[in-house]
């Protein structure tokens, strides 16, 4: 293959991500106060009355901020089947000691973090799955870079998939993987070159 790889192959690909690794419903405001989000977080009424009211806003604005991102790096990390996992672990742990963790410098990179190790501890790593691509279904995409991006470091195929799939800025990925941005880059960077040497791209 000789080509592009970047905003020009792979936001299209990112598409199709998105429809198979919808791993967590979207927060709405007000969604704390729904007895079935009670349910899944395992808590109860009383659980929720410890958390002062502007807490819970702040939370609420939180989740719904984050999510998307936060879901799409899971997947990147760990694959469409234990995002799951992950997801899961994350809000319960954010939920419980959220008071805490919105007093740090960086919550988010802090809550991505624990659900990435709970997650892992629940299931042996394996080879990373991530959504298939056919040129029948995408006939424009490179049916190999799935594969490519798995054999990639954990946290070059998260910064890539970010900055490339889903366009976030480097901020923006930066601050879910808890690095500096110029730490940031240097993932992209890598990975971007060994996704071109895999693929035989020459640009």
């Amino acid at each position: 293959m000789s080509g592009q790889i970047g905003r020009a192959h792979v936001p299209l690909w990112a598409a199709l991500w998105r429809s198979r690794s919808a791993t967590h419903p979207p927060f709405e405001k007000g969604v704390m106060q729904t007895g079935a989000w009670l349910c899944f977080m395992g808590g109860d009424e009383t659980t929720m009355s410890q958390m002062s009211s502007t807490s819970t806003r702040t939370f609420t604005d939180f989740a719904g901020q984050m999510e998307p991102r936060l879901r799409r790096a899971f997947v990147a990390a760990l694959g469409a089947d234990l995002a799951p996992d992950a997801m899961a672990e994350t809000w319960t742990y954010a939920w419980q000691h959220w008071e805490r963790i919105e007093q740090m410098a960086n919550p988010a990179g802090y809550v991505y973090r624990i659900g990435r190790t709970r997650a892992a501890r629940l299931r042996p790593r394996s080879h990373v799955r991530l959504p298939h691509v056919t040129a029948i279904e995408m006939p424009w995409i490179e049916p190999e870079l799935p594969e490519a991006l798995s054999r990639l470091s954990e946290r070059q195929r998260v910064a890539v998939v970010l900055v490339h799939c889903f366009e976030y800025t480097h901020a923006e990925a930066a601050e879910v993987l808890g690095v500096s941005r110029s730490t940031l880059q240097k993932h992209v960077d890598r990975g971007m070159g060994k996704l071109r040497r895999t693929l035989g791209v020459n640009q």
